[in-house]
């Protein structure tokens, strides 16, 4: 009768190292994407007739029901970033209330909770940026 002996557990140590390279590989992916965004953006920019050197970045956040700063400036070319820290879902909309106008090819854009989206500046004007689903949250811009 044979005997059969057991061998050492090549299994676990297979996956751990699975487990490294899917990691490793999740981080080079993220690393890639936060880069080709960049290289998107900084081509949106040239596209737009835009300086990539000359334009600054503004911050705006929604918390509390409000976006900080309920009113801003900035040049044509400079790119904005909102962020919504409040825990209800934004649809955030250029325009007056119910008469949306798109602004950099946005129309509506919904935002949940610690998500950002990036505008340019585009156009110059006077705009106005709200949440479609509760209009008192808002901020206007002025672009020079």
């Amino acid at each position: 009768m044979a005997t059969i002996m057991s061998q050492p557990k090549k299994t676990s140590k297979g996956i751990g190292i699975l487990m490294v390279v899917l990691i490793l590989s999740t981080i080079g992916m993220v690393v890639a994407s936060k880069y080709t965004t960049t290289l998107l953006n900084k081509d949106k920019l040239i596209n737009q007739g835009c300086n990539v050197k000359e334009h600054s970045e503004i911050k705006l956040t929604i918390q509390n029901d409000r976006i900080n700063p309920a009113h801003f400036e900035g040049h044509r070319c400079d790119t904005v970033t909102i962020t919504n820290l409040d825990d209800s879902t934004r649809i955030m909309a250029f325009g007056v209330h119910d008469s949306h106008v798109p602004y950099d090819g946005i129309g509506e854009k919904p935002l949940g909770k610690n998500q950002s989206f990036e505008f340019t500046l585009v156009k110059t004007g006077n705009f106005l940026l709200h949440d479609h689903n509760d209009e008192e949250v808002e901020t206007n811009f002025t672009v020079n």
